[in-house]
Formats: structure tokens, sequence, C-alpha cells
């Protein structure tokens, strides 16, 4: 990854202020064709019988993300790379540096052939940053991000969607967040966004951090002793994050315990595979017994006609 210091964003030092930043060329070239490649052989087949992959939504369209990516992505260490987009929100907006900011969610998507734009929102928990890095698409047909500038130090409450009177009223401050593969864009979620239609493809990197204390829902980080570089372990304080096992989920808990169904085209080709399976087992178990038939039958022939010599008695 590239040396913070290199790093320059679209509003340098205005994420308070815009509550938003853009920052180009975050990952490199070579960075994210590995980042992809691996991604593409993680999503061509759904989490099955332990195998540790895609998790597919059914949802009408494409949507796909990565089981446990901290662990299963090893192209890059995304601990680092959480700990990196971290480091820039206190730098881009330093009062974050006092609220101890703790790892609550990590996923990666996958997501195409969406016609429905995601509608205008805020996720009303202050104090929770969120990091987007565009790994495909970004633009007007792939999942661009929207965001409103400002609206997240607005002094209303708005309980969720925005109705289209409010939308018109704060049509001047809308933000297109395009940006090429590679982009990092950082914001805070209490202000207002949407996404553009995602008929092609668009791949995202999502980070999500919350103040230390805050008593919203978290994620359970699953990562492996690769992650474990000697810059995580002395930052590992930024994954206890308060994460409890009380039945509530977030994120990618929430598909871990209530797995949605197949889509009908890959349901089929696990009820396949589990077939094949099976026959497989059948037809070896089948060779394997009639393998030992047979070697039962060579023990017989044996004790009848090569009687085994006795050993001489010992001399008395």
């Amino acid at each position: 990854m590239r040396p913070l210091s290199e790093l320059q964003f679209d509003y340098p030092k205005k994420l308070g202020e815009r509550g938003i930043a853009i920052c180009p060329g975050f990952l490199t070239e070579p960075e994210l064709e590995a980042l992809n490649k691996e991604i593409t052989d993680l999503l061509e087949r759904p989490s099955i019988n332990g195998a540790i992959s895609g998790i597919f939504h059914t949802r009408g369209y494409d949507h796909r993300e990565v089981l446990f990516p901290a662990s299963s992505i090893h192209s890059i260490n995304l601990l680092e790379l959480a700990l990196d987009v971290r480091d820039l929100f206190v730098r881009e907006q330093p009062e974050l540096a006092s609220q101890n900011l703790k790892l609550t969610n990590l996923e990666i998507f996958s997501e195409e052939g969406n016609r429905e734009p995601l509608f205008w929102h805020t996720d009303n928990r202050n104090g929770m940053v969120r990091a987007m890095i565009y790994l495909t698409g970004g633009e007007d047909r792939s999942g661009k991000f929207q965001f409103m500038v400002g609206t997240h130090k607005r002094d209303y409450y708005v309980e969720h969607k925005l109705t289209d009177d409010q939308i018109k009223k704060l049509s001047h401050t809308i933000f297109d967040c395009s940006g090429a593969p590679g982009a990092l864009m950082l914001f805070d979620s209490v202000g207002f966004h949407a996404k553009k239609v995602c008929i092609e493809n668009r791949r995202t990197i999502m980070i999500e951090f919350q103040p230390e204390g805050a008593a919203y829902k978290k994620s359970n980080i699953v990562f492996s002793s690769f992650n474990l570089s000697d810059r995580v372990m002395k930052n590992i304080e930024f994954l206890d994050n308060g994460f409890q096992v009380d039945g509530s989920t977030h994120g990618l808990d929430h598909y871990i315990k209530n797995p949605p169904a197949l889509p009908v085209r890959l349901a089929v080709q696990a009820l396949w595979f589990s077939i094949r399976v099976r026959l497989k087992v059948a037809v070896t178990e089948s060779r394997l017994y009639g393998f030992f038939r047979k070697n039962e039958l060579l023990k017989k022939i044996k004790r009848v006609f090569f009687k085994p010599t006795l050993p001489h008695p010992p001399n008395a």
C-alpha cells in the first residue's frame, strides 16, 4: 500500500465540515488486480459444506459478498488496510482522535443487474463513520455513491428515509462520488446518502468504525493468524469493539445466523453437487466392499492350500 503521506483527498482537512471526502488511487493497480482475482475466485461458488467462499443473496439481481473477508483474503492484509483507513479518518478530521475508533464492520460486496437505486436515507448513528473503496464500478450505471454535503451536521431529525420534498429542497447539496477503481471514500453516515442503479458490476470494500463505548450494534470481526502482523498487534485494541453475543446481528453476522436462500440456479447446482458426491461415495464404498471381500477369499485359499509350517519345539 502507498504511504499515507502520499495520499491526497479532493477537499483536504474538510471531512468534518463536508461529511464526505474522496481519495483517488488509494489502492494501487497491482493491489487491485490481485484483490479482484481473489474475490472472483471466492464469489464463483456459494459457501456450502464448510467451504469459505461467497454468500449469495436472493434479491432479484446478482448480489454477493465474501464470507469472513479478513480471513479469506490473502493478497492484502485487510486489518492493516483498516488501520490505514482509521489513520486517514483521524488525519482528515483530527477531532476523531479522541474517540478511539474501533473496527465494527468489514464487508466486501459485489452487485450487478440492480435497476433500483438505493433511496436517500440516514443511518442515524452519531459518531459512526464509514469508508468505501471502489474495486470495480462507481459510475452512473454501476452503483455510484451519492452524499448530501453538510447534512451530517443538520439540526433536525429524520427517522431514516427522506421524502421527495426533502430531497428537492436539498438537491443543491448532492455530491456524486465518482471514482475509478481504487478510490477511497470517507463519510459520516448520519449525513444523507444514496446509491445509483447498479446494472453493471460494482465491487466495494466497506469498513465501519464506531467510537469506543458506542451503544450501536457491532459485527464480530473474524480474522486469522495471517492478519496478526507487527502493526496489527501494536494496535490490537482497535479490534476490541464491544461485540456482544446477545442474539442481535450487524453486517455479515446477520447472514451467518440467517443464511439467505440460494437463487434457484445455484440451488439446483448445489443439489446436483450433493447427488454427485453421494454417488461417488456409494461407488467408492462398493469398490472397497468388493476389494475386502476379494481379500477374504484369498486368505481362505491360502489357509487351505498353503498351511503354515509349525516351528520345531524347543529342546527340552
